[in-house]
């Protein structure tokens, strides 16, 4: 699994936002004990752009809030 921030997880977020979404998928060093530089390095894992990620909330919460608004005048209407 990717490196989750405030329950967000990484290869969750990739489907939608790819672009907050910044390097590869953990995987375990492989370790050749008899012939140490034939070690495989493994990877970190995922990482994710909170800024990017909260950007794209504040848009989402603008376009609630305008469809909100329209909605309450409907009903006084």
């Amino acid at each position: 699994k990717g490196t989750g921030v405030a329950g967000f997880i990484a290869q969750e977020v990739e489907t939608i936002l790819p672009n907050e979404v910044q390097g590869d998928d953990w995987e375990a060093t492989v370790v050749d004990e008899e012939n140490p530089e034939n070690t495989i390095p493994g990877s970190i894992g995922k990482g994710l752009s909170v800024i990017g990620i909260v950007a794209h909330m504040a848009k989402a919460i603008q376009e609630l809030s305008a469809e909100v608004e329209s909605l309450k005048e409907q009903l006084k209407a």
